[in-house]
Order: structure tokens, then sequence, then C-alpha cells
């Protein structure tokens, strides 16, 4: 499986991605980290930092054409209903961290 992920702040860097590499490192699932996003260039630099290898896509437009079977939304509860909102056009299923 593929999984793309929107947003790049302190949990998708301290929980999430460590957690998805360790799972992917023990052959536990076979999942597949195709790119991420975020809205901030600054973000994306601290969390290629912590996150190498992971291809920074600077749109979302970018990170589908990555093809990514299921997307991991990550971002602040307020930015939460605009970024779902623009991601359901690309009829993905959607994993959304914050309500």
């Amino acid at each position: 499986m593929k999984i793309g992920l929107i947003g790049a702040g302190k949990r998708m860097s301290n929980i999430y991605v460590p957690l998805l590499q360790k799972l992917i490192k023990r052959n536990l699932i076979e999942i597949e980290i195709v790119g991420f996003t975020t809205r901030s260039h600054g973000t994306a630099t601290k969390f290629m930092e912590v996150a190498p290898g992971i291809k920074y896509c600077r749109t979302r437009d970018e990170l589908i054409e990555q093809k990514p079977d299921i997307l991991l939304i990550c971002v602040n509860s307020s930015a939460t209903p605009s970024v779902l909102r623009t991601t359901l056009q690309y009829k993905l299923p959607i994993l959304i961290e914050t309500p």
C-alpha cells in the first residue's frame, strides 16, 4: 500500500512517521510512504531532516502524482475542514488524525 502524507508538523514527525518506519523496517506492514506535502517550506525542511528519503511534494496535486492508495492528514484542527474539502476531490481513502 502506498501512503501520502499531508502535514509535516510535530505529530507527523514525532509519532506517525517513526511508527510507520518501524513497522516497515520490521516487515509488519507493506507500506511505502510515497511523499508528503505541507503548507510551509520551513516545516518541510525540518521534516526532511527527521524523515530523509520521503519525497517533498510542493502541492497536493504533486503528491497525488505519486499514486498513493491512501492519504494520512495530520494538520492542526483549524485547517482540517479546508484540507479535507480540497482533498476529497481525489477520491482516495483518507485517515484524518485531527478532528
